[in-house]
């Protein structure tokens, strides 16, 4: 390995290793997957990993107390009823810190629900039809029936505010939950391997 791949092995390390100590020590990590009827999309959920073990791995936490971060939100629309047309919701500029996570349910030591409060609002790019002038607005409900549901919410703008409907427009109840590893790790584990590659493939050009 030339000392100049070497370095950049090291360059891709030390990233990696920034993502991960970036990250609260100890935290997990679980992806929300939520399908039809209505719409379809995932968000990363991160919080303390001691609320999957306290109390037997059973129990109901607020976002506070568990450190709870919505880390990404996005969706996908196909409106046959009005608002009509497709788009693409992405929540990222209005994710909420742990205060407007009102709780999770951990049992068997695994997340099992999220309630929220409506996070938004946020405009469909890119979208068709009616949907491009919509505001939109998404929450996690446990206590429905069933278990788990995602609801969406339209409004309407008047001037530089905006307001949302208190009947939802849309809910999907496939709602999942799935521990994912910790972004930053994937991040090492990917940097190492490209950089070991681009050392061995300046090698063999050598």
């Amino acid at each position: 390995m030339t000392r100049r791949a070497f370095r950049t092995f090291l360059v891709a390390l030390a990233t990696g290793a920034v993502a991960i100590f970036a990250a609260p020590a100890s935290a997990v990590h679980y992806t929300s997957g939520f399908e039809p009827l209505s719409f379809f999309g995932t968000g990363l959920f991160q919080f303390d990993d001691s609320c999957l073990t306290a109390n037997g791995g059973n129990g109901t936490y607020t976002g506070a107390e568990c450190n709870v971060s919505l880390l990404s939100v996005t969706a996908n629309l196909n409106n046959t009823d009005p608002p009509v047309g497709t788009g693409e919701l992405n929540f990222a500029p209005v994710l909420p810190d742990s205060g407007d996570i009102l709780d999770i349910i951990i049992s068997g030591g695994t997340l099992v629900g999220v309630d929220t409060n409506p996070i938004g609002f946020v405009f469909p790019s890119p979208c068709t039809g009616n949907l491009c002038g919509t505001p939109w607005w998404i929450q996690w409900n446990s206590f429905s029936d069933p278990v788990n549901e995602v609801l969406l919410f339209t409004g309407s703008c008047e001037g530089d505010e905006c307001f949302r409907n208190q009947s939802a427009t849309g809910s999907t109840f496939n709602v999942t939950f799935t521990q994912v590893p910790e972004p930053g790790t994937l991040g090492l584990i990917v940097g190492g391997i490209g950089a070991a590659w681009f050392a061995r493939r300046r090698k063999r050009a050598a």
